[in-house]
């Protein structure tokens, strides 16, 4: 394993061998947290970007008021959040790897570290990211984000069928990042959308995808996230990818007129639309302390299909105290 101190470059100090791309719009709330859990990283040979994205609160003057010559600000108009990763990618000094960090996310210590020491141990793998916990504005823990990749899943994280783990927990072979084009910058606009599924996708075709089977940060669920504002956007996006990838795997190409025109919703894709929105607003009020909204939307998850409903409360909530229960009884 390579040692993970940095190298002299003339007039920059210490070359980092990771940048970390952390957009922010609006982020003031979070923002200060966010970065320091990049600094406080068990590995010091790191750079944070962030890209403040046309915001209209403090998030420039938090960043700015941050006293470690590791962190840089770069301010622009909106242009939404693939765009601001990509300027972000490309004022990059780490020639080795890039991270990505949503600006209401952070990391354990050791996130950097373990991850970089896999890649190191897996040339073949050209991305990999980690489990990471769900937590609620106020800092309850929810459940748990991602699944560890198995060979049988590539295929499906190459047709964007799959999105295994957060774009928070991504760290990624610089050189890898640069040839399949960075972030689509049609997609993703203005709060996100389905660009992260996108490029995972290609990353899938130009390598391996693998995941760190431990948790090593968390995701945050808010009102003001993405996720709970535009679930039904975001998923019609990642419908028009994934068709996206097929045409363009036969050497042609589609366009989001074409998509409309052709690929109408089903009835299966609104149902699975609906319990996702319940499921997750679920989760949202439940860890805003509102068991009673909670209660109502797990109920309407329940309903609408059962069958998901469970298997998620499986895998976040019922998995963890088995996991829980089994280490107890051991000890």
């Amino acid at each position: 394993m390579r040692p993970l101190i940095g190298v002299s470059i003339l007039g920059y100090g210490v070359e980092p061998i990771v940048s970390v791309v952390i957009p922010a719009f609006n982020a003031s709330c979070y923002i200060g947290e966010t970065v320091a859990s990049v600094l406080t990283q068990t590995m010091a040979a790191l750079e944070v970007i962030v890209i403040d994205d046309g915001s209209a609160d403090s998030t420039g003057a938090i960043v700015r008021a941050i006293s470690d010559d590791r962190v840089r600000l770069l301010s622009r108009s909106n242009g939404g959040v693939s765009a601001a990763r990509n300027a972000g990618i490309r004022e990059a000094r780490a020639r080795r790897f890039v991270a990505f960090l949503d600006a209401d996310d952070c990391w354990d210590a050791e996130k950097l570290q373990r991850q970089i020491a896999f890649l190191d141990e897996h040339p073949t793998s050209v991305v990999t990211g980690c489990l990471m916990r769900y937590v609620s504005s106020t800092g309850r823990i929810l459940g748990r984000s991602g699944h560890v990749v198995t060979a049988a899943d590539r295929r499906a994280i190459a047709q964007a069928e799959l999105f295994p783990f957060p774009t928070s927990s991504f760290l990624v072979r610089r050189d890898v990042l640069e040839t399949v084009g960075g972030f689509d910058e049609s997609l993703g606009r203005p709060s996100g959308g389905a660009e992260d599924l996108d490029l995972l996708a290609r990353l899938a075709q130009a390598g391996e995808v693998a995941c760190v089977p431990s948790i090593l940060g968390s995701y945050r669920i808010h009102p003001g996230s993405a996720m709970a504002r535009d679930r039904l956007r975001i998923n019609r996006e990642a419908r028009f990818v994934r068709r996206r990838l097929a045409v363009r795997s036969k050497g042609g190409d589609l366009t989001r007129e074409a998509f409309a025109a052709t690929c109408p919703e089903t009835w299966r894709e609104r149902r699975q639309d609906c319990v996702e929105l319940a499921y997750r607003t679920a989760a949202l009020w439940f860890g805003e302390g509102r068991p009673l909204k909670a209660l109502r939307y797990g109920a309407l998850a329940a309903v609408v299909d059962p069958f998901y409903t469970y298997r998620r409360l499986h895998l976040q909530w019922l998995g963890r105290a088995g996991r829980l229960a089994r280490r107890a009884t051991a000890t």
